[in-house]
C-alpha cells in the first residue's frame, strides 16, 4: 500500500506544470519571454514562470530588493503540488486534494485519497473561479438579474470579496459568501480571516445530491458558525439580524434608497446556530428581521436569549403576504420600503446619509 501511495505521489509530481495551470486556474493567461520560460499571469496579479522541460517554477506577487516574493505561498518549487501551494496557499494535504479534485483528466491514474482532514483551528474557503470575467458574470446574473438587487451594490460587495462564484465539482454552481469575525481588529483590506462561508445555489432547479459538500445545510464544510458571520454596513445605531446574505443585501438596498444605510449594521446568520451574542455587543438596539415563518420566530427567540437587559429588541417581519425581504423587494418594493421605515423608526435617529456608499 505504501508503495502504491509513493507511486501515486510521484505521478502527481510529474504532471506537466503548463497543463496543471489552465486546468486548475482557467483565468490565467500564458505569455512567452522569448526564452525557455513560459510566464502565466493570473487575474489577481500573481505571475508564475514555468521552466522548460518541467524543471520547476518561480512564483511571485511583488519584488523586494530585486527579489521575487510570493505573498500567497512558496516562491519556487518543482512539481504540481508545490505549484498549488504557491498559487492558493494551504498545506500539502489540501494541495493534494485540490489537485486531484480540480484536474481529474490529469490525475486519473493516481490512487484514491482518504477524506481531507478538517482542521478545527483553520477554515479554507471553497475554491473560486479564477476567471474574473466569468466569476463576475455568475455573481451578477444571479444577484442582479434574478434577485433584483442594485448593480452598484452587487459590484461593491463583489469587489470587497464579500461574494464570489464557486468553482470545481463541489463548489461550482454556488455563490460563496465568506463569514468573518467582524468584531476583531485587522489590517487585512477585506476584513478578518474567514471562519466559514454561506453557500447559495445560483443555478436553475435544486443542487445535485453531491453538492453542498455532502451536506444539506447552506454552509461550507468546516465552517464555524460561532466564530464569524456575514456582514454589511458598520453603523452603530442598531444591528439588524437577517437569515441570509441576500436578505441582508435587500434590507441594505432599501435603507440606502431611503438614505439611512450608514446608521446600521446588518448581519446574516446562515441558518440554525448562526447567531451569537458577539454580533449584538455594543449596539443599543437589536432588530430581528428574519423571515415571516416559524423558523424566523425561532431565531427571534434565540436572539432575545443572547442580548443584555440594557439592549432593546425589536421584531421586524417582511410585509404580510411575503416570506422574506427579497421576495417583497421584487414584487412590491413600495410596501417593503414602508415596512422597513416604520419598523426601524424606533431604533434610528432618522438623519439621512450624506454619502450612502458601501461600508463593508
Amino acid at each position: 500500500m505504501a508503495r502504491m501511495a509513493n507511486n501515486s505521489l510521484e505521478t502527481l509530481r510529474n504532471i506537466p506544470l503548463n497543463s496543471v495551470i489552465p486546468s486548475l486556474w482557467p483565468g490565467a493567461h500564458p505569455a512567452s519571454d522569448g526564452g525557455r520560460i513560459t510566464q502565466w499571469r493570473f487575474p489577481d496579479g500573481l505571475k508564475v514562470n514555468v521552466l522548460a522541460d518541467n524543471q520547476g517554477f518561480v512564483a511571485w506577487t511583488h519584488r523586494v530588493n530585486g527579489q521575487r516574493v510570493n505573498a500567497q505561498g512558496p516562491s519556487q518549487g518543482h512539481g504540481a503540488l508545490d505549484l498549488v501551494m504557491a498559487v492558493e496557499g494551504g498545506t500539502f494535504q489540501t494541495a493534494l486534494h485540490r489537485l486531484i479534485e480540480g484536474s481529474p483528466s490529469l490525475t486519473r491514474d493516481s490512487a484514491p485519497l482518504p477524506p481531507a482532514p478538517q482542521d478545527s483551528a483553520a477554515f479554507r474557503l471553497p475554491p473560486r473561479d479564477f476567471n474574473s470575467e466569468a466569476n463576475w458574470r455568475q455573481v451578477r446574473r444571479y444577484l442582479v438579474e434574478e434577485r433584483g438587487l442594485p448593480p452598484w451594490l452587487v459590484r461593491e460587495v463583489y469587489e470587497a470579496h464579500q461574494v464570489y462564484a464557486g468553482w470545481g465539482h463541489r463548489a461550482g454552481g454556488f455563490l460563496i459568501f465568506p463569514c468573518r469575525p467582524w468584531d476583531q481588529q485587522t489590517v487585512r483590506p477585506h476584513g478578518p480571516e474567514p471562519t466559514g462561508a454561506i453557500l447559495r445555489w445560483a443555478q436553475p432547479g435544486t443542487p445535485p445530491p453531491d453538492k453542498y459538500f455532502g451536506q444539506t445545510h447552506p454552509t461550507a464544510k468546516g465552517s464555524r458558525k460561532d466564530a464569524g458571520w456575514w456582514q454589511i454596513g458598520q453603523g452603530r445605531q442598531c444591528v439588524i439580524a437577517t437569515e441570509a446574505p441576500i436578505d441582508a443585501l435587500t434590507v441594505y438596498a432599501g435603507l440606502h434608497a431611503m438614505r439611512f444605510a450608514h446608521h446600521v449594521t446588518i448581519v446574516a446568520g446562515g441558518g440554525q446556530g448562526g447567531f451569537t451574542a458577539r454580533q449584538w455587543t455594543g449596539f443599543p438596539t437589536v432588530v430581528v428581521a428574519t423571515d415571516r415563518d416559524a423558523a424566523g420566530d425561532g431565531f427571534d427567540t434565540t436572539i432575545r436569549s443572547q442580548v443584555t437587559r440594557e439592549q432593546t429588541v425589536l421584531r421586524l417581519q417582511p410585509p404580510a403576504g411575503y416570506k422574506d425581504w427579497n421576495e417583497a423587494w421584487r414584487q412590491d418594493v413600495s410596501t417593503m420600503m414602508k415596512t422597513l421605515q416604520g419598523g426601524l423608526q424606533p431604533a434610528l435617529t432618522l438623519r439621512r446619509d450624506r454619502d450612502a456608499g458601501l461600508d463593508r
